[in-house]
């Protein structure tokens, strides 16, 4: 590693610490949103049901010092992206050189996908730290053939395991690049490598299968296009989710640019080039494959680990540009990023995307419902994305109910609704007894758009039933119903 001057140094410093600043701001701004809801849930019922334990035991542990609250439930993550990037910075080191590390953690520490997940308490960031640092070792460990990080690059590969089963993909990707790397002549030592992180893996398996058998009976993420989805996911990695579309198709040109000078100098066509490639597209291809062939998964978020590779080939590619080029291409970057960040910080998405919903303020509703709830009245959901959020904020308890059309699956699941105590089919609203019903209706996003099932049981409460108080609070409505005389 070559010797780096001051002025070099200040730089690198100035990027780590808006990297940092940016990943910081506003932490605690936001309320709770559903996902979040679940990592509280873990952490207060010590129960992990099927998911991942290694992040609910940290968060766990963390609550105990530092108790529940936004900032605090999200500051791990805002640490395991920001060591990411320290990370990405370190490996583009030891692949290219100073400038091309420099640039990509740059990139990264701006890129709002990546502010995006380091403020919000799941366990992605966490996910993009193990993964990052997993595929470090192994880039050294077979460079160096040393067993001892062999051994740190098992270790770490079954931490990210039981962090997020997402790292299973990335498993499969690191194999099929040992075989490809070794020319299929491969190891002993590697062979025990992986049968150890998959015997490390085997405890989770009851409640991996759990969960895939789950989804795979119905879940809520639709069919992946095969071309569409790979460039949405690049765009995403670059500018997040709040940028308009124009600056997204420019990304993806610009990311063309870059790809194609790369490759159009032989000299660039290096073994570390390559795996960079490697760790980019196959978990991707994987992710798709799966999707296509089995049950849907594909999320940029699920691929996080591999977006560190997009930012060093991007790099690599943009430096390797004339001094005029370079100096226009990545003057728009910088501008484009410069807008998505506005867009994150001020809650703009001009495009939905699949999965991704601008978080809602509930403490309003909540702290409205609490000072006006009475003692015969109860409280009614047509859809579960503000549930456990509100009954978070809520300081009042309160008799409550989700109320449902049966024509309709579940939103999440794609399931029919069954009848229970608390899960009200549309036909025998008529007979909760109460002198008023607080209904919420809400969605995923922001728009005040109701889903199929919600706008059946508004229209039905609507007819028989007396409004007599309506509010709404940024997408949300909250509607007070009494019986007609």
């Amino acid at each position: 590693m070559k010797r780096v001057g001051l002025s070099y140094k200040k730089t690198v410093l100035l990027v780590f610490t808006v990297a940092f600043f940016l990943r910081l701001y506003q932490l605690g701004y936001r309320d709770f949103w559903y996902d979040e809801m679940g990592t509280i849930s873990n952490i207060m019922s010590h129960y992990y049901s099927n998911q991942t334990p290694f992040y609910s035991m940290l968060m766990q542990a963390w609550n105990k010092l530092f108790g529940i609250s936004e900032f605090s439930l999200r500051l791990p993550s805002l640490i395991f992206s920001f060591l990411s990037v320290i990370l990405v910075f370190i490996l583009g080191l030891r692949l290219f050189n100073k400038n091309v590390s420099m640039l990509a953690a740059c990139v990264m520490g701006l890129s709002p996908f990546h502010i995006w997940y380091a403020q919000e308490a799941r366990s992605y960031s966490m996910l993009l730290f193990f993964g990052l640092l997993s595929n470090c070792l192994l880039f050294e460990a077979l460079k160096e053939e040393d067993k001892k990080l062999w051994a740190v690059f098992i270790l770490v590969s079954v931490l990210g395991l039981y962090t997020n089963y997402c790292h299973l993909i990335l498993l499969v990707t690191q194999f099929l690049y040992v075989l490809y790397s070794k020319k299929l002549r491969i190891s002993l030592m590697h062979i025990i490598g992986f049968l150890v992180i998959i015997l490390g893996f085997s405890f989770l398996l009851p409640s991996f299968f759990k969960k895939f058998f789950f989804v795979w009976g119905g879940f809520w993420i639709p069919r992946p296009s095969w071309w569409k989805s790979p460039i949405y996911t690049l765009g995403q990695f670059m500018l997040g989710y709040n940028a308009p579309k124009q600056l997204y198709i420019l990304s993806i040109i610009l990311l063309g640019v870059f790809f194609t000078s790369l490759f159009l100098n032989i000299k660039e066509r290096t073994k570390n080039t390559i795996f960079c490639m490697f760790m980019l597209f196959v978990p991707m291809f994987l992710t798709l494959a799966f999707s296509l062939l089995l049950f849907p998964i594909y999320l940029s978020r699920v691929l996080i680990m591999a977006s560190p590779f997009l930012y060093l080939i991007a790099a690599k590619g943009a430096l390797s540009l004339d001094r005029l080029a370079k100096k226009h291409l990545l003057s728009m970057i910088f501008l484009a990023l410069f807008i998505a960040i506005y867009g994150y910080f001020n809650d703009w998405m001009p495009k939905k995307y699949l999965g991704i919903n601008l978080k809602k303020p509930i403490r309003p509703v909540a702290r409205f419902i609490d000072e006006r709830f009475g003692a015969q009245d109860i409280l009614a959901f047509t859809d579960v994305s503000v549930m456990p959020s509100f009954k978070f904020y809520s300081i009042r308890k309160m008799n409550t109910y989700y109320l449902f059309d049966p024509e309709f699956p579940g939103q999440i699941h794609q399931r029919p609704i069954s009848k229970g105590r608390f899960l009200i089919p549309l036909d025998e609203i008529n007979m909760l007894n109460a002198k008023r019903i607080w209904v919420i209706y809400s969605n995923w996003d922001r728009d005040g758009k109701l889903y199929d099932s919600s706008r059946s049981i508004k229209e039905y409460l609507d007819e028989n039933f007396a409004v007599e108080e309506s509010e709404e609070f940024d997408g949300l409505q909250v509607v007070v119903y009494t019986k007609k005389p």
